[in-house]
């Protein structure tokens, strides 16, 4: 026994020394583009670098502000194009009112409030419809769960209005007409895959795009198919999703397999197709190309962007690639003037030069609970261009003012329990979701 426990001794002793390597360390959840610098810079050169490409304080023509009377899809209108909105300053918060389920580790809020006809219609994160009046009192309630399943079993989907109708999709597959004034179901439509991300309609029509890559035109008065488009096969996609844009003849579809795909209104028809690619070293999220960003259109061009680290610009009249940026978003950029706004997958409200895609500034936003272990990571909602400010509300419980020139924080309001939505303003008075159900409005 002490033999061996010698021989033991000796092996250890022999043992070569463990190498340990020079140079900083990194955490396994750094990004990487943090934890590999540029090469060719040293380590002051790369700061002077960052510096010099962002927060440059460029004016900025603002249209004048307008007060929109409704709010009938994401971002307000079909285009998902509202331009500068009008909004005092010093908001308070004037009543707050329950909408049903928030959010929970298997179910989600993913659809913003909709206004129109002097009523605020939500989406809760379990298919529950709400109609509140303009001081939050519940008017009527829907409940979109088919008689043959439960609540829990599915989540995600969204509102869009038009003409005294509100359409309703739902992650059972399912594309709903509910009379505005009443809540009562004027049709029911069954798909054959979830619908998370919310419809849009225009002119008579319900454009959807259902989980497994395919685009749907219901008629607006019955719910029949009038055409559907496929694109190509996607491995995963997000909760929500982005919503088709429309503008004039033309529908922009957003698909999870990073397609972006103009087709005429009328009759599905294809224009053109592109595809947003590209992603962030170092994430795992990068293997989701879905496009998360519901299209924007304005002044002849569409701006969409995926969640994994590009925003891109094309053309709307024949799809040609403008500028693609090294930047992700989850929701629709905010174009105005020569600038777009967008709150990036990194975590930062971000102005980009409209004319080329470069960053003009970028503003870090609260990423993690504890940035030492990177959990636990903060959701932002927006941005919206209202009072001269760019809004952002985030589920820290903070919404946030920027100034568009410079980037610089320039006022903060408290969201109990923090946003689950982007700001929706109407009539000078701006709803958010909270993430416990809660639907909150500040003037």
């Amino acid at each position: 026994m002490l033999g061996l426990a010698v021989l033991v001794v000796l092996a250890t002793g022999c043992a070569k020394k463990e190498l340990i390597l020079e140079g900083q360390r990194f955490d396994v959840r750094t990004p990487l583009s943090e934890a590999i610098p540029d090469a060719n810079l040293a380590e002051g050169e790369q700061t002077a670098a960052l510096d010099e490409q962002i927060n440059r304080a460029i004016k900025i023509n603002l249209p004048r502000p307008t007060n929109l009377n409704a709010w009938t899809h994401r971002n307000g209108g079909a285009d998902h194009f509202s331009g500068n909105l009008a909004l005092g300053n010093d908001l308070t918060r004037m009543w707050s009112a329950n909408i049903g389920a928030g959010n929970s580790r298997k179910y989600r809020i993913t659809s913003d409030p909709i206004v129109a006809g002097g009523r605020i219609y939500t989406l809760d994160a379990q298919s529950r419809v709400m109609a509140h009046s303009p001081i939050g009192a519940a008017i009527w309630v829907r409940e979109l769960v088919p008689a043959s399943d439960r609540a829990e079993e599915a989540t995600g989907g969204g509102l869009a209005y038009e003409d005294g109708v509100i359409y309703a999709t739902t992650g059972f597959g399912e594309v709903s007409a509910l009379n505005a004034a009443d809540g009562n179901v004027i049709w029911t439509q069954k798909l054959d895959a979830p619908v998370v991300a919310p419809p849009t309609v225009s002119k008579g029509t319900v454009f959807v795009v259902s989980r497994d890559n395919r685009a749907w035109a219901l008629k607006a008065s019955n719910g029949r198919i009038d055409w559907q488009q496929q694109s190509t096969r996607a491995d995963a996609g997000l909760i929500g999703g982005a919503a088709p844009a429309v503008s004039g003849r033309m529908v922009i579809l957003p698909f999870s397999s990073g397609e972006l795909v103009a087709a005429m209104a009328n009759n599905g028809l294809r224009a053109w197709s592109v595809a947003v690619s590209g992603s962030r070293r170092g994430q795992a999220r990068s293997n989701i190309g879905d496009i998360s960003s519901d299209p924007v259109i304005t002044r002849n061009r569409v701006y969409a962007a995926n969640q994994s680290g590009r925003v891109t610009a094309v053309a709307l009249s024949d799809g040609e690639r403008i500028w693609t940026a090294n930047e992700g978003s989850y929701s629709p950029v905010w174009p105005v003037d020569n600038s777009v706004f967008l709150v990036s997958d990194a975590a930062q409200l971000v102005r980009l030069d409209a004319r080329n895609g470069e960053v003009i500034w970028a503003v870090d936003l609260p990423a993690y609970r504890k940035d030492k272990t990177r959990r636990d990571s903060f959701a932002h909602f927006g941005p919206v261009l209202a009072g001269g400010r760019v809004l952002v509300a985030s589920s820290d419980g903070v919404m946030r003012g920027f100034d568009p020139v410079s980037g610089d924080l320039v006022s903060s309001i408290d969201i109990p329990s923090g946003a689950a939505s982007q700001p929706v303003i109407v009539d000078g008075v701006l709803y958010v979701l909270s993430q416990n159900g809660q639907l909150h409005a500040y003037r």
